[in-house]
């Protein structure tokens, strides 16, 4: 642990300002890494709980919110953008709690999607457009794809 602060933080007790040092030095060595990690096995898991590709998972996460939780966009919340009804849909409370919580409705409503369009351009068409819409692929679609497969 002590390493881990070493490197993360050559610069304390250099100067007047080593308690600021301090907390940013902390910040980046323990908050920053760990809140990564924590999202991506938190998608890992609850994809595989649910049957969906957890790379599926990430390309929409990347597409709707650039991986960053609590994101607010209109009607849609957090890192899957999910919105109220399809939140409700799905058995998720509403407003989103955590990132957990995004996690699981986006993944429940994506494999809703996939079930009835596949797995693939039109499937990830219907979870944004809404699972009921004319089946189709869409550039959101593509765009999915696209990132999936990097």
């Amino acid at each position: 642990m002590v390493e881990k602060i070493e490197n993360a933080c050559p610069v304390i007790g250099k100067g007047i300002r080593w308690m600021k040092s301090l907390i940013i030095c902390l910040f980046v060595a323990f908050a920053t890494p760990a809140y990564a990690f924590d999202v991506e096995d938190a998608m890992t898991q609850i994809a595989n709980q649910h049957g969906v590709d957890p790379a599926t998972v990430r390309a929409v996460a990347e597409v709707e919110s650039s991986m960053r939780c609590g994101v607010k966009n209109g009607a849609s919340q957090g890192i899957m953008q999910v919105q109220k009804g399809a939140a409700k849909h799905v058995g998720v409370r509403w407003p989103f709690k955590t990132c957990n919580d995004e996690i699981e409705a986006g993944v429940k409503y994506l494999k809703l999607a996939i079930d009835r369009g596949g797995d693939g351009c039109i499937g990830y068409t219907l979870y944004n457009e809404g699972i009921n819409a004319r089946l189709h692929c869409s550039a959101y679609g593509r765009k999915v794809i696209r990132i999936k497969s990097k």
